[in-house]
């Protein structure tokens, strides 16, 4: 499932994600397991964009994705304990 069949399944759309998450995945979320790109930074965008990217590929594979009234936590590496996570306000 890539993130825009994610995103409309849950009623949300690309322009409503304000910060992604890349790390690791069952860890805490202060930022020292991975990457955190904000929407509204400049300097975020390429990595921003790179994510979006990414979980919009074809071939992304994810399984039990987490759906939250503030996020969407979508595993893609078991072996590694990698997921995104994308943020809404």
């Amino acid at each position: 499932m890539t993130l825009n069949e994610i995103l409309a399944a849950n009623g949300r759309k690309l322009e409503d994600i304000t910060q992604i998450y890349r790390g690791k995945d069952h860890w805490c979320r202060c930022g020292c397991g991975g990457t955190y790109f904000d929407h509204n930074r400049p300097e975020d965008a390429r990595g921003f964009k790179r994510a979006i990217n990414q979980m919009n590929k074809p071939d992304f594979k994810t399984w039990d994705v987490e759906v939250e009234d503030t996020y969407i936590n979508i595993p893609y590496d078991a072996a590694n304990d990698k997921c995104f996570c994308v943020y809404f306000d």
